[in-house]
């Protein structure tokens, strides 16, 4: 009887230390798949977004009969990258319920033959005070000579770019927030 006395004494406290242990185990295996699933819908949502944004600037020499995006000056460049992000801003707000422009991000990339023969390209970026910046992971040059395009049509490229809730990375005091997503396009 002594023996059974000691062991269920030696076993206090077992528990309490079991308990919390798994406890935290579940919390940060909660937190990674309440975060994963999260992103993977913000990824599929920015993904539809990108690949239609990149259609809208590809066609809109078709549509619109306007001038290739790489040969406009600044500020016609400008105009036309704001009128683009209100209409992806305005389609997120529709498909994402709590949608916050502070966080999202957008830039463009065009890169294109000149008049003079000679590769010309430009970036627009939102401002600071729109959203986040949002970078792209290649430059241009790098897609130009990795796909070898010496005289080939307009290549366009947009990325967006949208913080996230950071549960699990914020357990582990780390940045998972930030889902970006690219869309490639060759112009006609």
């Amino acid at each position: 009887m002594s023996r059974r006395l000691r062991a269920n004494n030696s076993q206090r406290g077992t528990f309490v230390v079991e308990f919390a242990a798994i406890s935290f185990a579940l919390v940060l295996l909660m937190a990674f798949c309440g975060d994963l699933v999260i992103r993977l819908a913000t990824k599929g949502k920015l993904d539809r977004m990108a690949y239609s944004a990149v259609t809208i600037v590809k066609e809109r020499s078709a549509l619109f009969a306007a001038e290739d995006f790489q040969l406009l000056d600044g500020s016609a460049r400008q105009t036309q990258f704001d009128e683009l992000h209100k209409i992806v801003e305005a389609s997120l707000i529709r498909t994402m319920g709590s949608f916050n422009a502070q966080q999202f991000g957008m830039t463009l990339d065009v890169i294109g033959i000149g008049e003079n023969d000679e590769l010309v390209g430009g970036s627009n970026t939102l401002p600071d005070d729109q959203g986040i910046q949002c970078e792209s992971s290649q430059s241009m040059q790098t897609l130009v000579t990795a796909l070898k395009l010496d005289t080939s049509p307009t290549l366009y490229r947009i990325t967006l770019c949208y913080e996230t809730v950071n549960w699990f990375g914020g357990l582990l005091d780390e940045d998972y927030g930030m889902v970006r997503s690219h869309a490639i396009s060759i112009g006609r």
